[in-house]
């Protein structure tokens, strides 16, 4: 099981970042956890909000924070 991890950052002001965990996980394979990440960016890139994806990472049941 993979559980999917989104790094947003704000587009003016630098250092302002923030990790979105995925709330609809855990993924039973890495595949669907790509999935998931790439609709999660999609979302906040069509948001009114001031934030980009920087790093998005899947990790595997037990080494998640």
């Amino acid at each position: 099981m993979f559980y999917a991890y989104l790094l947003v950052c704000h587009m003016v002001v630098q250092g302002d970042c923030a990790i979105l965990k995925d709330n609809r996980g855990p993924y039973p394979t890495i595949e669907k956890c790509h999935e998931r990440v790439e609709e999660m960016a999609k979302h906040i890139i069509d948001s009114p909000l001031p934030y980009l994806p920087r790093d998005a990472q899947c990790e595997q049941e037990g080494t998640a924070t």
